[in-house]
């Protein structure tokens, strides 16, 4: 699905750096006004994962990691109907394969 990297991402993006992080959410269900907000809004922690794991905050990058996978849970939940849940299940699947499977305070 990958959220397009437009302004609202970016200030969304801009407010996690500064550590606004349920701002940027609000942000994020504000312009994306269907189920994708949840998908987007874990795109956005796994996006910070990385940065942090990148910048050597181990403990911020597994918060993120955290995030990214409940969000992407909330994503799959709020299905519908069967289809819609076997789709939304399948997406979530695809984008756990994405991320560690785990990520601890040392690195790991």
């Amino acid at each position: 699905m990958s959220a397009e990297r437009s302004e609202w991402y970016r200030r969304a993006d801009a407010l996690a750096r500064e550590g606004r992080i349920e701002d940027a959410e609000r942000l994020i269900r504000d312009a994306v006004p269907h189920v994708a907000f949840a998908y987007v809004t874990a795109e956005l922690h796994a996006d910070r994962m990385r940065r942090l794991r990148g910048e050597g905050d181990h403990a911020g990058a597994a918060r993120a990691l955290a995030d990214a996978r409940r969000w992407i849970d909330n994503y799959a939940s709020m299905a519908t109907s069967g289809g819609e849940g076997y789709a939304l299940a399948a997406d979530r699947d695809r984008f756990l394969a994405t991320l560690p499977d785990v990520y601890d305070a040392d690195g790991g």
